[in-house]
């Protein structure tokens, strides 16, 4: 590629490589200043190892970071993890605890249910003697004044 430089001849060189230099598209591949013009080689001015090396350091160090990163955020997630799992555990030991609980207070109210039964029993016995006993009083009470109506009648009518 030539391009020509509207200055005098000692920038003539200069210009043409700066001018290759910005319009090749190299990706990554060197160039390097032969007769006037620019090409890939790895002997060129251009192509500095150390820079790249330095890049890929830094490449390096960059992605440690976002994997130590990462690594970190895991390991934080895994903590809140078994911290839930531990709270679980504990919550289901109490449940098991509440239960025990629950089934000593059931025994109880079957035992205090077992003395209503019987003291419900007694008022039943109660209850129906008590209805047994009205109706003899109130047959005994109609036949008293059955008897005593036939005997009025019998006066009355003067037998």
């Amino acid at each position: 590629m030539q391009i020509d430089s509207p200055q005098s001849a000692n920038w003539g060189f200069a210009w043409k490589t700066a001018a290759a230099a910005s319009a090749a598209i190299t990706f990554g591949q060197p160039l390097v200043a032969k007769g006037g013009g620019m090409s890939n080689s790895p002997q060129s001015p251009v192509y500095n190892p150390s820079e790249q090396t330095i890049w890929m350091g830094q490449f390096e160090k960059v992605a440690d970071a976002k994997f130590e990163a990462a690594e970190a955020r895991t390991e934080t997630k895994f903590a809140q993890l078994f911290g839930k799992i531990e709270l679980l555990a504990e919550k289901i030991s109490n449940v098991s605890t509440d239960i025990g609980s629950l089934k000593t207070d059931i025994g109880t109210v079957n035992t205090n249910l077992a003395k209503v039964e019987a003291k419900t029993t007694n008022t039943r016995v109660i209850v129906v003697s008590t209805i047994i006993g009205a109706f003899l009083a109130t047959a005994g009470i109609v036949y008293t004044v059955a008897s005593y109506s036939v005997a009025i009648a019998s006066f009355v009518k003067g037998n």
